[in-house]
């Protein structure tokens, strides 16, 4: 299940990461671009199937101190909607699950969501995740003191 932590990664938006999360993601990128090099050295793999991580991510991004740049950068072309990681780990993952007659979510419901539709809900995250639509929820909304629950009144 994903939650707002999830969401916010996806989103860019790394205040929760500590120096040490970041590293890991320089780490694993250094080992994804071997992979990437080597599957390079293959004959008969389809052409696409090698893609540069990086592919978009501006070499800059204002405010960030230079010695977290690099882990930035390769948490954004990790995590970003259709990242590699995102993708493939976070992208099958439910923001609503129900079980019989209990329903669990990382915060809360309100009942605009329950009325649009739990399915559509997951279907439209999932899919923002894979990159084949634009983010449908506002900035701010499921991000820790903005969570979707915080708006009821």
């Amino acid at each position: 299940m994903n939650g707002n932590h999830e969401i916010m990664n996806i989103d860019g938006d790394f205040s929760f990461a500590t120096k040490e999360g970041l590293q890991e993601f320089k780490d694993w990128a250094m080992w994804y671009c071997v992979g990437n090099d080597m599957k390079k050295l293959c004959d008969g793999l389809e052409k696409g199937c090698v893609k540069d991580l990086f592919e978009g991510i501006p070499f800059e991004f204002r405010g960030v101190n230079p010695e977290v740049l690099d882990g930035i950068r390769t948490r954004v072309a990790a995590l970003r909607p259709n990242g590699p990681i995102s993708e493939r780990f976070l992208a099958k993952n439910q923001i609503v699950v129900v079980v019989g007659d209990s329903v669990f979510v990382h915060g809360g419901l309100l009942p605009k969501h329950v009325d649009y539709g739990l399915e559509n809900v997951n279907e439209e995250v999932s899919d923002w995740i894979c990159g084949l639509r634009e983010k449908s929820f506002k900035d701010g909304e499921g991000r820790g003191f903005y969570c979707l629950v915080e708006e009821a009144e």
